[in-house]
């Protein structure tokens, strides 16, 4: 009613991102624990491969497509290639099987189906398995749940939950919002109701209240094949696509409602400042000057924040260059202190005894730096938004612009292999000791045709066992410093792809942040220009009216401001109803 399509469009996104926010719930669990299959039960749709000797390789996003699409996101060298591959070729990319040790350099895969469930917002990772005592993989999974909002850790009903997925539970419920669990497999395992029971008790006792939910993925292909309603229930999906709605929807839908009511704010003010100023002079015309004088101050301010030497503008380029530089600093900090570590370690060991030991512990400290480094962009962004919020003098910047768009699932680093090379414990330690005794016995045996003595028989023979030893530990001692230097050549560049490939993903996160931040912080601006200029028109328009036209209008000023008061009351009560 008022012409103000910008503040129309902004509300327009605001609409549809409470109709359908993004929720991704991160898939954790064991190897082999039925993740996979739980995420096809749940959309109806067989889109992540499964098998009996099928291990999940690689991070695997489902989300809503127009049409189905597969994209495989991978390093060639240090070239990003993203491969469109048809769904029935995806075994040969995301499992254990069709790409051993991820010789394909894959790092994520994006699935984009048709589903009706999808479209509602939902995405599902399915991460590689948490594989008992492997740190390396518990921590890459852990690195994701900060950007998710719920955790599904998936564990069959076979046996109780293990000391490390429960150490893996109470990390991963520090840093995600809700964690669910997952009874899996209960078609197999008659005695799951006592399994569920132990579970139950162990989440208690580490502080985590929750209810494990039976389900069988088996059971709901079945029933949707069948379209079999009371089969369906039995399976447990039904349940869990309720928990899931209740517990994980709700609370993105209520991030994107408060975004949404604090742009609808916003808007409200934007409309009734120029209103207000209007009623002020057609109630007093004697005002009308002063007014006049304060909307042009306020016009010189906007057209300086409009200007490219804006205040702000320079403070976001510096924010971000220091912002930038911080992160690089931290990082590289960090995998040099690893690095030194690890290399500690391999003077004092030997790497082919060590090694498995070894690349998991560095794997491991590597995924948890890349996730504090990614964890300090969003703390440091947010508070230069909230910056620049206060030199823009607009709070609504702080309180809606969402930084977290930012950080989209498709970007975020995965763990990468350390190369094995030959940084193994030799067998050719034997060899080089029979060489050395061969040339003893011969040396020795030189000896014996020279003297002619027949007491050199047994010192030949303890001779050679002696040059037998010293080249058995010459052989052993090459052969360690061998391995050694190979396994610092592998580590070294391990972390030096590590740190290549991740500082390219910051620069260009760092890169889009600013440019939202920006855009945000400028459409802000524009929109308030806007606001001002409405005002000053209403001013004019109120300067050549009568006393007659001023006293109607005045009316329909306070008509339309008593409407937009009624609508900050009702915006109040949604956020106090949706708190409650």
């Amino acid at each position: 009613a008022h012409r103000r399509e910008d503040l129309v469009r902004s509300l327009d996104i605001a609409l549809a991102r409470v109709d359908r926010p993004e929720t991704v719930v991160c898939v954790a669990g064991e190897f082999k624990q039925g993740k996979s299959s739980l995420i096809n039960a749940l959309i109806g749709v067989s889109a992540c491969p499964i098998d009996d000797d099928l291990a999940t390789a690689a991070v695997t996003v489902v989300r809503y497509g127009p049409e189905l699409e597969v994209l495989v996101r991978r390093h060639v060298g240090r070239d990003a290639v993203v491969d469109r591959v048809e769904l029935d070729q995806l075994a040969d990319y995301v499992t254990e099987r069709g790409n051993p040790g991820n010789a394909r350099g894959v790092e994520v895969v994006e699935i984009r189906v048709p589903n009706r469930l999808l479209e509602r917002g939902w995405a599902f990772v399915d991460t590689p398995g948490i594989g008992g005592l492997n740190r390396a993989q518990a921590a890459a999974a852990l690195g994701f749940l900060p950007v998710a909002d719920a955790l599904l850790f998936v564990t069959d009903s076979s046996a109780e939950l293990a000391e490390h997925e429960l150490a893996f539970l109470r990390r991963a419920h520090e840093v995600c919002p809700t964690v669910l669990v997952a009874l899996s497999k209960i078609d197999l395992h008659g005695a799951w109701r006592r399994i569920e029971q132990a579970d139950r008790t162990h989440l208690d006792a580490i502080g985590l209240s929750v209810e494990p939910l039976p389900v069988s993925s088996v059971l709901r292909a079945e029933a949707l094949r069948t379209r079999d309603a009371t089969l369906n229930d039995e399976s447990g999906i039904p349940r869990l696509l309720e928990v899931l709605h209740e517990q994980v929807l709700g609370g993105a839908r209520a991030g994107a409602l408060r975004r949404a009511v604090a742009d609808a704010r916003s808007a409200i003010r934007q409309l009734d400042v120029p209103l207000q100023r209007e009623q002020a002079a057609v109630r007093d015309p004697s005002r009308m000057g002063a007014e006049q004088a304060e909307l042009r101050v306020i016009r010189d301010r906007l057209q300086l924040l409009r200007g490219p030497a804006a205040r702000w503008s320079q403070r976001l380029g510096d924010g971000f260059s220091d912002l930038g530089s911080s992160v690089d600093y931290q990082l590289r900090g960090a995998m040099r202190s690893i690095l030194r570590a690890a290399e500690e370690r391999i003077d004092a060991t030997d790497p082919g005894a060590d090694w498995e030991a070894l690349t998991t512990a560095v794997q491991a400290q590597v995924a948890e730096a890349v996730g504090a480094t990614f964890d300090a962009i969003a703390t440091g962004a947010t508070a230069l938004r909230d910056e620049l919020a206060t030199l823009v003098d607009d709070t609504a910047i702080s309180a809606s612009a969402g930084l977290a768009a930012g950080v989209d699932v498709e970007q975020l680093w995965s763990r990468r292999p350390i190369a094995r090379s030959t940084v193994r414990a030799s067998v050719g330690m034997g060899f080089g000791a029979l060489r050395g005794a061969q040339s003893g016995v011969v040396m020795l045996g030189m000896l014996g045709s020279l003297f002619q003595l027949a007491v050199i028989g047994p010192a030949l023979l303890g001779g050679a066992a002696l040059f037998a030893g010293k080249s058995l530990v010459d052989e052993r001692k090459r052969q360690v410093s061998t391995r050694r230097q190979e396994a610092r050549t592998s580590l070294r560049q391990y972390v030096d792809d590590v740190q290549f490939e991740v500082g390219t993903r910051v620069r260009d996160m760092l890169r889009e942040l600013q440019r939202a931040l920006r855009d945000d912080v400028a459409g802000r601006i524009d929109e308030l220009s806007r606001t001002n200029t409405e005002a000053a028109a209403a001013l004019e328009r109120a300067l050549q009216q009568d006393q007659a036209t001023r006293a109607a209008r005045d009316q329909e000023l306070g008509t339309e401001l008593q409407a937009l008061a009624d609508l900050e009351r009702r915006l109040k009560r949604l956020l106090l109803e949706s708190a409650t």
